[in-house]
């Protein structure tokens, strides 16, 4: 079971070190962390927007479907691939 959070920046006391959850980045803005209370806290402390998984995987759609023009734009046939969370 994981945990999403929507955070579009991020700087140096981003990450907790050590931790003992994994942080997984989805696009532009989406983060994935095991729903643990460490976890938890960390959300909190980057001052995160959880999202269900739904919510998140709707943001990234988006996100990528603005890439997909911004990219087709520069005259490329080649659309990003498509990112499913877990």
């Amino acid at each position: 079971m994981y945990i999403y959070a929507e955070r579009d920046k991020f700087g140096a006391d981003f990450y907790d070190v050590p931790r003992n959850y994994e942080i997984m980045g989805y696009g532009k803005s989406i983060w994935a962390v095991e729903d643990k209370p460490s976890s938890r806290r960390w959300v909190q402390r980057i001052s995160g927007v959880e999202k269900t998984r739904e919510e998140a995987q709707a943001i990234i759609d988006a996100e990528k479907a603005e890439a997909d023009i911004t990219y087709n734009k520069a005259e490329s046939d080649r659309p990003f691939e498509e990112i499913v969370l877990p």
